[in-house]
């Protein structure tokens, strides 16, 4: 769901050349973000999990990255953008921990 929200920013912010590459590369972090999480659910391996889920963290923190220049920049601005970019902070926190704990139940197990 968390991917949906960030299109339907993205259709509001008008179309400009500046803003286009901005938010061609938040959509595609964002989607990202979701396919792989996916994958790492329907994961054939631990190693595939962990793998996948370590691409979902990396796809999460550039997408902050985006929102944070969406911010610096005034694109965007408003009530829906400040939550988006509180929830994209805490699902980066979340797929993160989720990657730590799986490498180190890997690493028990071995």
């Amino acid at each position: 769901s968390f991917a949906v929200e960030m299109l339907r920013l993205v259709r509001r912010v008008p179309a400009d050349a500046s803003n286009d590459a901005l938010l061609r590369q938040l959509a595609r972090s964002a989607t990202g973000m979701s396919s792989n999480y996916r994958a790492a659910c329907c994961a054939r391996s631990r190693a595939e999990f962990i793998a996948k889920l370590c691409v979902a963290v990396e796809e999460a923190d550039e997408t902050e990255h985006w929102l944070w220049m969406m911010g610096e920049l005034g694109i965007g601005r408003d009530a829906v953008f400040d939550v988006l970019v509180k929830e994209s902070h805490e699902l980066r926190a979340i797929l993160a921990a989720s990657a730590g704990t799986a490498r180190r139940n890997a690493q028990m197990a071995k």
